[in-house]
C-alpha cells in the first residue's frame, strides 16, 4: 500500500514476515545502524576472534553452537 499526500507518495507499507518488535525497530534506528557500521569498518580494518577463541574468553568452551 502506498499512502500519498496531495497525490505524491510519502510513504509505503509491506507486510513483515519473521521479524518481532525489537527487530523492526532496531533496523530502523540511525544510532543502532551507526553502531553496526562501526563494527563492520572495524573489523575490515582489525579483523576479528574466531567464535572458538571468544567462547573460551568467555568460559563458554562447553557449549556447542
Amino acid at each position: 500500500m502506498i499512502v500519498t499526500a496531495n497525490s505524491k507518495p510519502i510513504a509505503a507499507l509491506v507486510r513483515i514476515e519473521n521479524a518481532d518488535d525489537e527487530t523492526v525497530f532496531l533496523s530502523n534506528d540511525p544510532n543502532f545502524l551507526a553502531i553496526i557500521e562501526r563494527s563492520r569498518v572495524r573489523h575490515k580494518k582489525e579483523g576479528g576472534i574466531p567464535s572458538k577463541e571468544m567462547r573460551n574468553r568467555l568460559g563458554l568452551n562447553h557449549v556447542s553452537f
